[in-house]
């Protein structure tokens, strides 16, 4: 049968951030196991056998909670995890002593949990048990005899190296994601920086534009007033004499003089008169068509 090791690291149901705790507690079960493998190995040479048997048993309720918490129950495998874990260092504490150096990662204990719980009913209620049950544990090292003393110093040497890589770990995760936090408004601010120089150029361009649009408008309705002055006084006197011939015309009797000399005369202005219409028709036809050019 394949196994499929992604889902270890990897859940379907979780967005990236969650994956992040997700695998990180896979680590830390991992990581737990490997300690127990540790611990087992300097058990093993007692005569009394139950610590390590002990072990053994927490082995395989780890290897349950690695597969508990890929089947999608995240609370409960972790605060399980973390109850288990603080009622077995309570246990090895009182069992082999201070000088075992069990005790000492109840520091993790207290402070790990807010890694992997978003609410904080969770991880308070755990650093109160952990932090509870480390200052009972202190209280009976003072009172109570170790039942099995270890002969050799590398548990203390081992739990003090675990719990300050793990007090190391914690501080390292928690700087990471500051500093990521602080890279994320940095780039934000940049970001609002640059689009807020962007809004002003827009403005300033706009500014300009409106500017030149309104000379350009203004200048085109000088171009019409003066070409409406200047055609006004040119159509006025061809159409003055086209009046003048048309009065005449009423009034002469002779029908072949009017035909000979005011209707030459007539037509000579009328043709003025066209041309200087089609010479305004033309000259604000080119003003209108220079203004549209220059808008494209």
């Amino acid at each position: 049968m394949k196994i499929d090791w992604s889902g270890f690291l990897n859940h379907k149901k979780l967005n990236e951030d969650e994956n992040s705790v997700y695998r990180g507690f896979t680590i830390l079960l991992i990581v737990g196991l490997l300690d127990l493998i540790v611990v087992s190995a300097t058990l093993i040479s007692l005569e009394q056998r139950w610590p390590f048997y002990l072990c053994l048993a927490e082995f395989v309720v780890f290897l349950i909670l690695i597969v508990v918490h890929r089947k999608g129950y995240f609370k409960t495998a972790r605060y399980s995890f973390f109850l288990l874990a603080t009622a077995l260092q309570t246990m090895a504490s009182l069992t082999h002593g201070k000088s075992s150096g069990f005790d000492y990662l109840f520091f993790v204990l207290c402070v790990l949990p807010m890694m992997f719980f978003g609410s904080r009913k969770h991880y308070l209620s755990l650093f109160a048990i952990s932090m509870g049950t480390y200052l009972w544990v202190q209280y009976q090292l003072q009172t109570v005899q170790p039942i099995i003393v270890l002969n050799s110093t590398f548990p203390l040497y081992w739990n003090t190296f675990v719990t300050g890589s793990g007090l190391l770990f914690i501080l390292y995760v928690f700087k990471r994601s500051y500093q990521k936090s602080q890279d994320s408004l940095k780039r934000q601010n940049e970001e609002i920086k640059f689009q807020k120089e962007e809004i002003e150029s827009i403005n300033n361009n706009l500014e300009k534009l409106i500017v030149q649009r309104t000379n350009k408008v203004l200048e085109h309705e000088k171009l019409f007033t003066e070409y409406a002055n200047i055609n006004a006084h040119r159509v006025r006197s061809p159409l003055a004499r086209i009046l003048g011939l048309l009065n005449l015309i009423e009034l002469e009797k002779d029908r072949e003089k009017v035909l000979k000399e005011f209707l030459p005369v007539l037509k000579s202005n009328a043709d003025e008169l066209n041309d200087i219409l089609d010479e305004v028709s033309r000259s604000l036809n080119a003003v209108n068509n220079s203004g549209d050019y220059k808008k494209h």
